[in-house]
């Protein structure tokens, strides 16, 4: 008997949610193209996910479907062990708030398996209602909900990396949208295998820092100058309020804090690098640019900005939280550490690295 060689790979990390896996399950089950593999990889601290999976997921599912363990890991660690576990030729991620349309995959195939890129990006859309996630299996499996495809063309066009990421440092539309809906993502992303072994080459691992979607974003448009975006309603994620990263230590926190506590790092990495902000993505995801900067050498396209935007961000956030917290002092120490170095009037910018694929 020939091994199974599925065209997609289909990946859920999950922590602590196991009545919400249902909703991506059935609306993976629904879809016409069957040529894929999913694995639910389960980083949670009890076993309820898992019981639940057997007990009621099963029932529903082949050989296509599986259930792996993982526990204890860090978000970053936990995406890491899903996608090393991918056979499939490309590998989308579906979180435990996202359900696909009907007939996405068939979609995808139709332009991955003749164009080949390295990576593709999709359209994505978020809803403010929780109601995916409060019915059962066979009710995801036999019912689909339906979404407006405003300005879903399904059409493709290239997103210029270079001018992405300076879209984004400086916060201005890409294509009349913010910059960071044009970024790689995750949950908007068909990443070629081919393609995450030169990320995993080039940086030592996919995922690192605090964010994983953002991680593997800004290494990517390191690596591409083009990338295609397929102009198509792919997938829909629940409130952001429903996100894991909204409950218990956010990454904003993890990141002051980080900086807080290990300023030595970040004085050496400020000190070191080009100068840009995220005003609307968030501070920690300016720290995960930033990272991918210093492990590239440098190579990181476009970043053009002047020193004194960074600074202002920064200086932005001591107004959420009083003098005393310390998160308001870890900022403090970072611009001070920072002003020591830079002029804040100046402009920083890295340069393209050629023939990097």
């Amino acid at each position: 008997m020939s091994e199974y060689k599925p065209f997609f790979t289909i990946v859920m990390p999950t922590r602590n949610r196991h009545k919400q896996i249902v909703n991506g399950v059935g609306s993976l089950i629904r879809q016409n193209f069957k040529n894929y593999e999913f694995i639910l990889v389960d980083n949670s601290t009890d076993s309820d996910t898992q019981n639940y999976w057997y007990s009621e997921v099963a029932l529903y599912t082949d050989q296509r479907f599986r259930y792996v363990r993982s526990g204890g890991l860090a978000v970053n660690d936990n995406f890491e062990f899903a996608f090393d576990l991918a056979s499939g030729e490309y590998v989308l991620t579906l979180t435990d708030r996202m359900i696909y349309r009907d007939n996405v995959l068939e979609d995808l195939h139709s332009i991955l398996s003749v164009k080949t890129p390295p990576l593709m990006m999709f359209g994505d859309a978020e809803t403010e209602s929780n109601i995916l996630f409060e019915n059962g299996i066979v009710y995801s499996i036999n019912n689909f909900f339906k979404f407006d495809d405003v300005g879903a063309l399904k059409k493709i066009f290239e997103v210029d990396s270079r001018e992405v990421a300076n879209c984004n440092i400086n916060n201005k539309p890409y294509r009349n949208h913010y910059a960071g809906y044009y970024t790689p993502r995750c949950y908007n992303t068909a990443f070629s295998k081919t393609f995450l072994d030169k990320i995993r080459k080039r940086f030592g691992r996919l995922f690192d820092g605090t964010d994983p979607d953002t991680r593997i974003a800004y290494e990517s448009l390191d690596l591409v100058e083009k990338i295609p975006y397929y102009d198509n309603l792919v997938n829909v994620r629940s409130t952001n309020l429903n996100s894991n990263a909204k409950s218990g230590s956010t990454n904003l926190d993890y990141a002051i804090n980080s900086m807080h506590s290990i300023p030595i790092r970040y004085r050496k990495l400020m000190g070191g690098s080009p100068v840009g902000c995220l005003p609307l993505i968030g501070l920690w995801l300016y720290l995960e640019w930033l990272d991918v900067i210093r492990k590239s050498s440098g190579s990181i396209r476009g970043l053009k900005a002047k020193n004194q935007a960074f600074i202002d961000t920064l200086l932005g956030y001591i107004k959420l939280f009083p003098i005393s917290d310390p998160r308001t002092q870890g900022i403090l120490l970072i611009v001070d550490n920072y002003l020591k170095s830079v002029d804040p009037d100046s402009f920083v910018e890295w340069k393209f690295k050629d023939n990097i694929l």
